[in-house]
């Protein structure tokens, strides 16, 4: 072969490898960059208001992804996974994203999570909720993303400024004594266990969807939960009063999150596009919605009270000196649970002590509400 052949033959064969290479990189570019669709899960039921919010995030991926990236919503329980079994849906991909609250994963992630169901007795002041989000948000985060979770937006389970959650009680409670005794649905394990048995209540742990039956039956004398979703069961109907027991609503935190898997999947730009969406949507939340609810649609705690109170139910704060006393005891609970979680668990409690500190004196509109509503 002369050297002019091979020297031709060697570049057609160095010309075929580029193209080679440069058509199957673009053929997988293309497919990697392609149309991406989502399931996004929650045992949330459609007409929730943090369905709004989510809406929002998804629209704006859409919207950051020029449509390439979007979601289909799997709401009330219809992915099919359990939501016990969430935690591992997402480490395992599952399913590609949805909501988590870490509350409900004690077992997963350690006692501290349950940390923040006490809170309401604690805080007298919403800004102090705003401020334990922001200090808390990068330890709930590298917890997530140890289990192959990622985080993309921390939103609050307790949506406004006034989200208490008062007692429906078919009983007056004029002060400590009464509550003993008094047969009450308690939500979850920590307020029972760290609160209301310590006050000598009967803590029923029958399903919210039992609890009419089970009032007009004499058979529970009260129960405690947001108002909109206690008038949504009718529970006007059984109860009498609806006293209120703290003067803010919780830190509780849910959050948007993927699989890491999934992330990892996505293009960078899209990638980016989700990143970008979640920051804006939590921004959005912790700056306006969270303050200003009604400006998206989103009933405030008011507004249901409000609601309740034209029904005929009589609205009343528990006594001051009862609502110190079960501060007291959430303090001592916040101690021992963050104690017994390592350093989640005192870095945690770490926050708390600080928000409360830089947020002690009492700003509550629903406290004001209360009162001025006799």
């Amino acid at each position: 072969m002369s050297r002019k052949r091979f020297t031709k033959k060697l570049f057609l064969i160095i010309l075929i490898a580029f193209f080679v290479s440069f058509g199957c990189s673009n053929f997988f570019d293309a497919q990697a960059a392609g149309p991406v669709k989502w399931r996004f899960q929650s045992v949330v039921a459609p007409g929730d208001d943090i369905v709004k919010i989510w809406k929002m995030f998804a629209e704006r991926v859409s919207k950051y992804s020029d449509g390439r990236l979007t979601f289909e919503m799997l709401l009330a329980g219809s992915s099919g996974v359990a939501m016990p079994q969430y935690v591992a849906a997402y480490s395992q991909n599952l399913v590609e994203s949805g909501d988590l609250v870490p509350f409900m994963y004690p077992g997963e992630f350690g006692e501290w999570v349950g940390v923040p169901s006490l809170l309401a007795w604690l805080y007298k002041n919403p800004s102090a909720v705003v401020e334990t989000s922001r200090q808390a948000k990068s330890l709930y985060e590298a917890v997530l993303m140890k289990r192959g979770i990622m985080p993309i937006a921390m939103l609050n389970a307790v949506m406004s400024s006034d989200g208490v959650t008062p007692i429906f009680s078919r009983k007056e409670i004029k002060q400590e004594s009464d509550l003993k005794g008094l047969r009450i649905r308690v939500p979850g394990k920590v307020q029972e266990e760290y609160i209301f048995k310590k006050l000598g209540v009967n803590a029923l742990t029958i399903p919210i969807s039992e609890v009419y039956l089970a009032m007009s039956r004499g058979l529970c004398d009260a129960v405690k939960s947001g108002t909109q979703r206690l008038m949504a069961l009718r529970l006007h109907e059984v109860a009498k009063y609806v006293y209120v027991d703290s003067y803010v609503g919780s830190f509780q935190p849910s959050f948007i999150v993927c699989s890491q898997k999934a992330y990892e999947s996505l293009t960078p730009d899209l990638r980016q596009a989700l990143i970008k969406a979640g920051k804006e949507i939590e921004s959005l939340y912790w700056n306006e919605i969270f303050w200003h609810p009604e400006k998206y649609q989103i009933r405030s705690e008011i507004d249901a009270l409000k609601e309740a109170r034209s029904k005929g139910l009589l609205l009343r704060m528990l006594p001051e000196s009862l609502i110190d006393k079960m501060g007291t005891l959430a303090q001592a609970g916040v101690q021992e649970m963050g104690g017994k979680s390592g350093t989640e668990g005192k870095t945690l409690v770490d926050i708390v002590n600080k928000a409360l500190a830089k947020y002690p004196k009492l700003e509550s509109e629903v406290y004001s509400f209360v009162k001025g509503s006799k």
